[in-house]
């Protein structure tokens, strides 16, 4: 089955249905963006894919969602993935924040929030870039019961301008940890940075 939005022959929909019932759900479901029109002349071109504005996609067992399902914030930008079993949530589901540089986990069976996954961006600095700076970084801070970061030190220096980069994402780890941590100890950690123009 296809259903299109409203005064428009763009797709919003595509799904499959039992044939002994057509009201009934079953097989797999896909969701879509409305395209602007400049995406959706590139669309037609077939520069475009009606794939690449995936909104939410999984499965339905006789009307219920079953298996993986998928749901996205913007397209190709994931927002949450996780297991359905008749209609219900179970597993660990995954929710991105800040741009996906924190990944929140919850599972659903044991009913707690796990560690979050954080994959926080480096910025290489463009002047030590251009000048051909590499090098390693190593930090050492503190972490508190509450998720606070304290104590913030340089181990190991590269240049000042990496250096920087890596105190800038230190900080930024510092204010997601506090933000989204779970279950945090009281202890004094270390982070390497690695600043490598090859990567």
């Amino acid at each position: 089955m296809i259903q299109c939005f409203p005064r428009s022959k763009q797709v919003a929909e595509r799904y499959s249905v039992l044939k002994s019932d057509r009201t009934v759900k079953h097989g797999s479901y896909v969701a879509f963006f409305k395209m602007s029109e400049k995406d959706y002349e590139r669309f037609q071109m077939g520069v475009l894919k009606l794939e690449d504005f995936v909104k939410i996609k999984g499965n339905y067992q006789l009307g219920k969602k079953g298996g993986e399902w998928e749901e996205y914030i913007q397209p190709q930008v994931l927002k949450t993935k996780g297991n359905y079993l008749g209609d219900k949530k179970i597993g660990v589901w995954f929710t991105a924040r800040e741009e996906a540089q924190v990944i929140e986990r919850y599972d659903f069976d044991l009913q707690k929030k796990l560690r979050p996954i954080f994959q926080i961006k480096v910025v290489y600095p463009e002047n030590a870039r251009k000048a051909g700076h590499m090098g390693t970084i190593s930090l050492s801070f503190q972490t508190s019961s509450d998720c606070t970061v304290s104590n913030i030190t340089l181990l190991q220096s590269a240049s000042p301008a990496l250096d920087n980069a890596a105190m800038i994402w230190m900080k930024k780890y510092a204010v997601y940890l506090k933000n989204y941590g779970v279950e945090c100890t009281e202890k004094i950690d270390t982070q390497i940075v690695v600043f490598n123009l090859e990567e």
